[in-house]
């Protein structure tokens, strides 16, 4: 079945839950335990030779620049792939960096200062066999943008496709993610047939997906998708009176779960391996934690300070957060712990076998399970 039925009924679903109080959190809370884990870091460096790695303490090649980060996923924490903001693709195996691919399919090139025409490659998601790096191409007269997405195959080699829309949430999702995200973008534009010019349309509204010819995408003001496979998914949209609605997708049909408080803002969402759904809400400097098992949403108790907009995890006791000011917070499955890293993390990937990875403006923090090593 092709996601563009499943919208229409997505749209007009009629199950619905009822929503539970969530529990308040405790002012008086004591501080939180911190982090029974090392955070290491380690910088990857544009050197005369290629990209390397550095430690804290190493000495820094004269003439060495920073590969920015943008993008970070993989299959386990040997097996890492990476994007940076010039469009190489890098595959770390937690001794070197390799160099795999730069703007594969040839895209990479944008221009802010030309009305941002061109393709900007702006995430990477990895599945079992393949690399999937994705973004979007632009030009002067639509708002409407058209998707690229290089696969790099086992075979080594890449393909290359292009969409009509771009999955333009899919960062704050999973490698399934992108299966299920093209027809669910948030842009509402309209194309006229003659000028080429976008005027803005309702954010709540049927999806019509024809955007090479005069037509409206009318996209649904998504919030954020977690897949667990191609039968098994969750989303938060927003409603005609833009308030947040979950909904879940049993292979047929989404399904209407809840709808949140007004006012609650969610930003990121993540599924562990029960099934239950964690998300976080609020601001990166205000924040808290909602979980939902299927059945009910539940609040955690955090202290006042918690500030996070990022989640994922490895399993239903081991969940992290992360994304506000330079605070990273566990759950392990009784308690929230929280530690510290060098500086705000941008993007988060734990691997499936428990190490997350935290992206900052200039290195990578990890924390690996003590005793072990990256």
């Amino acid at each position: 079945m092709s996601f563009r039925i499943v919208l229409s009924q997505f749209l007009f679903g009629t199950t619905c839950l009822a929503l539970s109080s969530p529990a308040m959190a405790d002012p008086k809370e004591e501080a939180l335990l911190p982090i029974e884990r090392k955070i290491s870091t380690f910088s990857i460096r544009v050197t005369k030779t290629g990209y390397a790695h550095f430690a804290p303490g190493d000495t820094i090649p004269a003439g060495s620049v920073p590969a920015n980060i943008i993008g970070i996923d993989g299959r386990s924490a040997k097996d890492i792939w990476m994007l940076t903001d010039t469009g190489v693709v890098l595959q770390d195996d937690g001794k070197k960096v390799v160099f795999r691919q730069a703007k594969p399919c040839g895209w990479g090139e944008y221009n802010r200062e030309s009305n941002g025409v061109g393709t900007r490659l702006w995430g990477i998601a990895v599945d079992r066999d393949n690399v999937h790096v994705y973004g979007e191409y632009r030009d002067m007269n639509t708002r409407i943008g058209g998707e690229r997405r290089a696969s790099l195959g086992r075979n080594g080699k890449w393909t290359c496709t292009q969409r009509s829309l771009v999955p333009s949430f899919v960062h704050a999702s999973g490698a399934l993610t992108w299966r299920a995200a093209y027809n669910m973008d948030d842009d509402a534009c309209r194309i006229g047939s003659s000028a080429g010019h976008c005027t803005s349309g309702p954010r709540f509204a049927p999806t019509h997906v024809d955007p090479s010819r005069d037509s409206i995408d009318m996209g649904i003001l998504n919030v954020a998708l977690w897949m667990h496979g191609p039968d098994d998914g969750w989303v938060v949209t927003k409603d005609e009176l833009f308030q947040p609605v979950l909904y879940r997708y049993n292979g047929v049909t989404w399904a209407k779960v809840m709808k949140f408080d007004q006012g609650t803002t969610i930003g990121n969402m993540w599924a562990d391996d029960q099934h239950h759904l964690w998300m976080t809400a609020g601001d990166r400097r205000n924040s808290i934690i909602l979980r939902h098992d299927g059945k009910a949403l539940t609040q955690l108790p955090t202290p006042g300070s918690f500030a996070a907009h990022l989640v994922h995890g490895s399993s239903s006791r081991d969940v992290w957060f992360s994304g506000g000011r330079d605070t990273i917070y566990q759950w392990d499955g009784t308690r929230l712990r929280q530690g510290k890293t060098p500086a705000e993390v941008q993007q988060m990937w734990v691997s499936s076998d428990g190490v997350p990875f935290f992206v900052l403006p200039t290195s990578i923090a990890f924390a690996a399970p003590a005793g072990e090593a990256r």
